[in-house]
């Protein structure tokens, strides 16, 4: 039998990580959560996951702690990452 898919959501508003999470959970994927871009690296370089689902419009103090400053790390740092898919994703609010 093989392992589920692991998932990392990086997104820093936490209704949209736990819907996310629950939902892919529901679904049979090994689901981790970061609340921030570092976070999400670190997670990256810890146990890469086989897909990253992330919000591209999290904010931060400098650019390369940005999402896209820590995708791109994420995919320079980690062999296995670069393989991997990376699912830009954002909500509006109204």
């Amino acid at each position: 039998m093989t392992s589920p898919a692991r998932i990392l959501i990086v997104d820093d508003d936490e209704n949209v990580l736990q819907t996310f999470a629950k939902a892919l959970s529901l679904e049979g994927y090994d689901v981790r959560v970061a609340s921030s871009p570092l976070v999400g690296l670190q997670e990256v370089v810890e146990a890469p996951p086989d897909a990253i689902l992330l919000d591209l419009r999290m904010l931060s103090s400098t650019a390369s702690a940005s999402s896209i400053g820590c995708g791109r790390r994420a995919r320079i740092g980690t062999h296995r990452w670069r393989s991997s898919p990376a699912i830009p994703a954002s909500t509006t609010r109204r």
